[in-house]
């Protein structure tokens, strides 16, 4: 699907992992709106806690918010979450516990058609998944569902649970 016309939500989350489920909510209020399906909606906000809470952890050191967008393509959802932490090195997918994290890219990759993370020059640190609407992992073109041209774009601040949502 080209930009054009594309709808996308965007918020600012709390380096805090209480500002999680209230981010989770308003995803899940604003998927609504979209008129996902029930399938959509579980899939996009299960990516939406695994990196979320990764740029959390990342970001708690620096003290920024962490920026999410969520864009409602043709096809499905593109979940991306940025933060201004460390950076990383994505480590292969494994079965077997990890000491110094969980299994969240395993859990992300499962489903979710796709996975880019890369680090921009700006100092974020940017994660996207896309999670297809019909709930079945299909190989999307990376970055079709995420474009900003022609989009609604609405900006929510995340700051702790139980805030009011307000606009950037």
């Amino acid at each position: 699907m080209s930009a054009e016309g594309a709808v996308q939500g965007d918020w600012a989350v709390s380096a805090d992992f209480a500002a999680i489920p209230t981010a989770r909510r308003a995803v899940a209020s604003w998927l609504g709106e979209q008129g996902a399906s029930g399938s959509a909606t579980d899939d996009v906000l299960l990516v939406l806690s695994e990196l979320l809470t990764n740029a959390v952890r990342a970001s708690l050191t620096v003290g920024t918010d962490v920026r999410v967008t969520v864009a409602n393509g043709e096809e499905g959802f593109r979940v991306t979450v940025a933060d201004r932490g460390p950076g990383f090195t994505p480590r292969p997918s494994s079965g077997d516990s990890l000491p110094d994290g969980g299994r969240g890219f395993t859990v992300v990759r499962g489903v979710a058609a796709d996975l880019d993370t890369g680090r921009r020059p700006n100092g974020w640190t940017v994660v996207s998944a896309f999670v297809p609407r019909s709930g079945q992992v299909a190989r999307h073109p990376q970055g079709t569902a995420s474009g900003t041209a022609g989009a609604d774009r609405r900006t929510k601040r995340i700051t702790r649970p139980g805030s009011a949502l307000s606009a950037l």
